[in-house]
C-alpha cells in the first residue's frame, strides 16, 4: 500500500507540473494588449490650522488615511514607469481623461463632527484666486519641464456645486500628449467642527485646512525625442491686431499705446527641411527630400498670466470666439486657439482647431511640437485675447497668421512594370506595359510622349501619337516608345528624362536600346544584312555593333511609393501575423504533447522498476510479501 500511495502522490505532482506548463504556454501565446483603465494615485497631503493660508510650498506633508476624494485618470495605457519620482504613463492616442471622484458625506456631516465649511480664503499657495475658495477648490496645471506651470482648469466652490462628481473634469490635448506633459492637481478645502458654547452662549468651532497635491507625467505613442537642428529652422508669422474685434479678422497697426506694443507672445518655426524658396506670389515654399521630417513648432516666450512681466496683463479665455476667415462656429476657445488648414493636391481642404492652445504649450521657452507635415498647402493662425486688469477690464484681440507650401525636392518618377511591379530604368523594355509612380510627389510636371512606327512613303517612319501631361498611377500598355519628362517647378533642377519601350517589335526595341542610331541608321544596317534580336541587339555577321549597357540593378521602391498595393500588403501582413500566431500555438501544443508522452514513459519505467524491486523483495523473504 505504501508503494501505491507513493505512486499516486508522484502522479499527482506530475499532473500538476503538466498543468502549470500548459498554463505557462498559454500565457506565452496571448498577446499583450492596451486596456482602458482608471488608475488612482498617491497624494501629498498638507494640513494647516484655520488661521493659516494654504502655503503648500515649503510645508511638510502629513500622514492621513483619508482625502476628500480620489484622483484618477482613464486611458489606454501601453507602459507604466516613473519619471523624476512621479508616476509616468505612455498612452495610446489622445484619449486621456481626468477624474476626481467624491461623495457629499463631509458636506452633510453633523456639526459635532468635521464637516465641509465655506472658506473665505482667496489665495492657495501664493496664487491669487478670482473668487473665494468657498466649499472646495480644484486646480489642474500643466508643464513641459515641471518648473513653469500653466493653469488649464480651476473651480471654486467645487464640492458644493457638484456634491457628487463622477464625470471627467478635464481631457488631455493632443498637443500635450504628443510633446509629453506633467500634470499637477491641487485640491484645497476647509473643515470645521462644533466644540460647544461659551458662557455667553456663542457657538465655538475648530477649523482645519487641507491641501492635496497629485503629480503625474503622460505622453502618447506619437511622442518622439526630436533634436532640432538650429541650422535648419525657418521662422514664420508675426503678430497683428484684429481690425474687427468680434471675428479676429483684418489687421491694424499696433500703436505705442497698445498693451502688445514692443513684445511678442512667441514664435512659430519650421524645422527638418532641406531648403526654402519662394513661389511666384511670394509664398514661402519648404523643400523636403527623402528622410526629412518637416515639423512645425511654437516657442512660447511669455508667462500667459503675466504678459511682458505685468501681472495685470494676461491671456484670457474667449468664451464667444469665432474666426470669420476660416468660417468657424462660435465656441469657447480657451486661452488661445490654433487653426491649421491643409489643402492637398486634389484641392481638398481640412481644418483642425487646437483650443486652449497657449495653456497646452505648457512652459515658457519650451519648443512645443504642433504637427508633422507632408506635401501640401498650409495656413496657420493663432487667435488670442489679452485682458487688461484695470478698474474696468479691457480686452484686445490679436493673431499670428502665415501661409506656406511644402514640396518634395526630387525630380523623379518611377515607371513600374505592370507585370512584375519592379522599377524600369531608362531604356528598359517591357511587353506588358508600365505604370507611373510619383512616390507621393504630387506637384511634379510630368509629360509623356508616345511614338510608334507607321508606314510612310519611304517605309516605316516614326510618328508621334501623343505628347501629354501624365498622372500618378496612369498605365501605358500600347506598343510604342514612351519618353517621360519630369520637371520640378520649385527645385530648379534639370528635367529628368526616361525612355521606355512597350511591345515586342525588334526594330523599335533596337531604336530604344541603341540611342546612338537613328531609325534610318538601323534600317540601313538591316538592309545590309544586319539582324536584330528579340532584345533589340543589332548584329552584322558575327559582330555585334551595339549592345545595351549592362542593366542597372533594379530598385524596388519602398512600400510608401506603391500606394495602390498598400491594402494588399496590409492583408498579407495580417495573414502573416495570423500564421505566425498559429505556428506559435501549434508549437506550444506539440511541445506539450511531447512533454506529456515523455512524462508518461518516465512514469511507466519508474513503476516497472519499483515493481521489479518489490518482486525481488518477496523472493528474498521466501515468497512472503511485507
Amino acid at each position: 500500500m505504501k508503494y501505491i500511495k507513493n505512486k499516486i502522490v508522484s502522479v499527482s505532482k506530475i499532473i500538476s507540473i503538466i498543468i502549470l506548463l500548459f498554463s505557462f504556454a498559454s500565457c506565452c501565446i496571448i498577446p499583450s494588449m492596451a486596456v482602458s483603465k482608471s488608475m488612482s494615485f498617491v497624494v501629498k497631503q498638507y494640513e494647516f490650522d484655520g488661521s493659516t493660508d494654504y502655503t503648500i510650498t515649503g510645508s511638510k506633508t502629513v500622514s492621513s488615511d483619508s482625502t476628500y476624494g480620489t484622483f484618477s485618470i482613464a486611458a489606454d495605457v501601453l507602459e507604466e514607469s516613473t519619471k523624476n519620482g512621479i508616476p509616468s504613463y505612455v498612452v495610446k492616442g489622445d484619449n486621456l481623461s481626468f477624474f476626481y471622484n467624491y461623495s457629499d458625506s463631509l458636506l452633510k456631516e453633523s456639526e459635532e463632527k468635521w464637516y465641509l465649511t465655506n472658506d473665505k480664503c482667496k489665495s492657495v499657495d501664493g496664487k491669487k484666486l478670482d473668487d473665494k475658495v468657498q466649499k472646495g477648490y480644484m486646480l489642474l496645471q500643466v508643464s513641459n519641464d515641471r518648473k513653469n506651470w500653466i493653469d488649464v482648469f480651476s473651480e471654486t466652490n467645487a464640492f458644493e456645486n457638484t456634491p457628487i462628481r463622477t464625470n471627467a473634469f478635464y481631457k488631455g490635448t493632443d498637443i500635450q500628449l504628443m510633446n509629453g506633459c506633467y500634470y499637477k492637481l491641487t485640491i484645497a478645502y476647509e473643515l470645521q467642527k462644533f466644540t460647544g458654547k461659551n458662557w455667553l452662549g456663542i457657538s465655538n468651532y475648530e477649523y482645519k485646512r487641507f491641501a492635496e497635491v497629485y503629480e503625474i507625467y503622460v505622453r502618447n505613442d506619437k511622442y518622439t525625442e526630436t533634436e532640432i537642428d538650429t541650422n535648419r529652422i525657418f521662422y514664420l508669422g508675426s503678430k497683428v491686431k484684429a481690425a474687427d474685434f468680434d471675428s479676429y479678422s483684418g489687421a491694424e497697426t499696433i500703436e505705442k499705446s497698445d498693451p502688445h506694443y514692443g513684445w511678442d507672445l512667441g514664435k512659430f518655426f519650421i524645422s527638418g527641411h532641406t531648403n526654402t524658396v519662394k513661389d511666384t506670389d511670394g509664398t514661402v515654399v519648404i523643400m523636403k527630400n527623402v528622410g526629412d521630417e518637416i515639423t512645425l513648432w511654437f516657442k512660447l516666450e511669455q508667462n500667459i498670466d503675466a504678459l511682458n512681466g505685468d501681472s495685470k496683463l494676461s491671456i484670457n479665455a474667449d468664451d464667444n470666439w469665432y474666426d470669420r476667415e476660416y468660417e468657424t462656429e462660435r465656441t469657447n476657445s480657451g486661452r488661445g486657439v490654433l487653426i491649421v488648414k491643409h489643402t492637398d493636391y486634389k484641392n481638398e481642404s481640412r481644418t483642425v482647431l487646437y483650443t486652449d492652445y497657449l495653456a497646452s504649450s505648457a512652459s515658457i521657452s519650451a519648443n512645443t511640437k504642433v504637427q508633422i507635415f507632408e506635401e501640401g498647402d498650409y495656413e496657420v493662425t493663432l487667435d488670442y485675447e489679452i485682458r487688461e486688469d484695470k478698474l474696468i477690464d479691457r480686452y484686445h484681440h490679436y493673431r499670428i497668421s502665415f501661409k506656406f507650401l511644402i514640396r518634395n525636392g526630387n525630380c523623379m518618377v518611377y515607371p513600374l512594370d505592370v507585370a512584375t511591379g519592379g522599377e524600369l530604368t531608362n531604356g528598359a523594355l517591357t511587353e506588358k506595359g508600365f505604370t507611373l509612380d510619383l512616390a507621393k510627389s504630387r506637384y511634379l510636371n510630368i509629360v509623356v510622349k508616345k511614338e510608334v512606327l507607321t508606314d510612310g512613303a519611304d517605309g516605316l517612319i516614326e510618328d508621334t501619337r501623343f505628347n501629354k501631361i501624365a498622372r500618378d498611377g496612369e498605365v501605358f500598355d500600347d506598343e510604342g516608345i514612351y519618353t517621360i519628362t519630369v520637371k520640378n517647378l520649385y527645385s530648379g533642377a534639370d528635367p529628368t528624362i526616361k525612355k521606355i519601350y512597350v511591345g515586342s517589335n525588334p526594330l523599335l526595341r533596337a531604336l530604344v536600346i541603341n540611342p546612338q542610331y537613328s531609325l534610318s541608321d538601323i534600317k540601313s544596317m538591316v538592309s545590309k544584312g544586319a539582324t536584330i534580336s528579340d532584345q533589340g541587339i543589332i548584329t552584322i555577321g558575327n559582330v555585334t555593333t551595339s549592345i545595351q549597357d549592362e542593366t542597372e540593378p533594379v530598385w524596388i521602391p519602398p512600400t510608401t511609393i506603391i500606394e495602390k498595393n498598400q491594402e494588399t500588403t496590409e492583408e498579407v501582413i495580417e495573414q502573416s501575423d495570423t500564421i505566425n500566431s498559429l505556428i506559435v500555438i501549434v508549437g506550444c501544443i506539440a511541445g506539450g504533447i511531447i512533454l506529456t508522452v515523455v512524462i508518461i514513459i518516465c512514469i511507466a519505467l519508474s513503476v516497472k522498476k519499483k515493481r521489479k524491486k518489490a518482486n525481488e523483495a518477496v523472493e528474498d523473504n521466501g515468497g512472503v510479501q511485507e
